[in-house]
C-alpha cells in the first residue's frame, strides 16, 4: 500500500512492474460481471474528477451514451 515510498525490500523493484500492476488491477475491474456505477452516477462521478483537475471533458453534449465513451 506504501509502495514505491516503502522501505520493504520484500516490494519487487523490476523494471516495469508498475506497467504489471496497473494491467492487473485493469484486468480486475474489466472482468467484473456488472459496471461499478450506473449510467445515473456515471455524469456526477465524471463531474466530481473534472472538477477536481483529474480528467478534462471535450465539448460534446451529455445524455445518450456510445460504446466508446
Amino acid at each position: 500500500a506504501n509502495w514505491p515510498r516503502s522501505n520493504d525490500m520484500n516490494n519487487p523493484t523490476y523494471v516495469g512492474f508498475e506497467r504489471d500492476v496497473f494491467r492487473t488491477i485493469a484486468d480486475y475491474f474489466l472482468e467484473l460481471p456488472e459496471p461499478l456505477i450506473t449510467f445515473e452516477y456515471y455524469e456526477l462521478f465524471v463531474s466530481i474528477l473534472v472538477v477536481c483537475g483529474y480528467v478534462t471533458v471535450s465539448d460534446r453534449p451529455s445524455g445518450i451514451h456510445k460504446i466508446q465513451d
